[in-house]
């Protein structure tokens, strides 16, 4: 329950190469540990020279862009009928593994390329004028997400504040996590929970604005954060249970409001998870001219 490998039966069981790679991955403590590795030590036959080989290929400019990018995809269904076959005794047939991969990735391709469906103003027009929060479109809500990170051994602050076209504030929501590696890790739990609060409450149509570059590199690039697969899976998942939606990254300017929620988690030791109907009484000012100001 602690999270953490262990090391000198990692280091026994892999080569340093692969024992390197595997402490960059987050154990899973929701499940019993056993030992599965049926290669040599020596790693001729390593799993992960092949992951080695996909990112090489996937980092070339050979072949077809689209086969190329169908690779996490690939292995992930190889990952599910693998686990299909050892635990339900089902078999999955190549044609079927190959044919999921290329409608994830494609799906992926369509839906998890950062989008803008509000106007943008142009960069060039910001001399005098506050660069403020943007309303959504008619139709549309925006729900704006926040997240504040110290170290790994403070928790760290997740938020987010949903509105609608007329800038009221809808709800707002707050929590704290703990044992976040990393500014990266933090910023995709907040949004994780931030898509999982609009799924679970039934919201459509809506916008996701946040402002973390660290979380655009991994959504924009996830084969190369494979540390992250799993919670940018669970990302994906509940965004394809939600009726409309898109991903924008936002300026700091523009997402002022959910940052100040998730920083008073890190500053102020709020650690109380809360989700609450309307605006939180302390950010009155700041979204009352949100509102008014466009």
């Amino acid at each position: 329950g602690t999270s953490v490998w262990n090391q000198p039966l990692l280091r026994q069981t892999f080569t340093p190469e692969d024992a390197q790679r595997i402490l960059l991955i987050k154990p899973c403590v929701n499940q019993e540990d056993s030992v599965r590795w049926g290669f040599s030590k020596d790693g001729r036959n390593s799993v992960f020279l092949n992951f080695l080989h996909l990112l090489k290929v996937y980092n070339s400019n050979e072949g077809d862009s689209n086969t190329r990018s169908v690779f996490p995809w690939l292995v992930w269904e190889l990952w599910k009928a693998r686990n299909a076959l050892a635990f339900e005794n089902k078999t999955v047939s190549a044609y079927t593994i190959a044919s999921r991969a290329f409608e994830e990735a494609s799906s992926w391709q369509k839906t998890m390329i950062l989008k803008t469906n509000t106007e943008i103003v142009d960069d060039v027009v910001r001399t005098e004028e506050h660069i403020g929060w943007i309303k959504p479109p008619s139709g549309c809500l925006k729900c704006n997400v926040g997240s504040s990170w110290v170290d790994p051994h403070h928790p760290s602050g997740a938020s987010w504040i949903l509105r609608g076209e007329d800038g009221q504030t809808i709800m707002h929501s707050r929590r704290s996590y703990s044992f976040m590696r990393s500014k990266a890790e933090a910023d995709l739990w907040a949004m994780l929970w931030a898509v999982e609060c609009m799924h679970n409450t039934h919201q459509v149509n809506v916008i996701f604005e946040a402002s973390s570059e660290q979380l655009h590199n991994v959504l924009c690039e996830p084969l190369h954060h494979l540390e992250f697969t799993g919670v940018v899976q669970s990302i994906n998942q509940l965004l394809n249970g939600i009726n409309g939606w898109s991903l924008d990254h936002a300026l700091q300017e523009r997402n002022e409001a959910a940052a100040a929620i998730a920083v008073s988690v890190t500053r102020d030791r709020r650690y109380q998870s809360y989700m609450a109907q309307h605006e939180p009484a302390w950010l009155h000012q700041l979204l009352s001219l949100e509102a008014s100001s466009n």
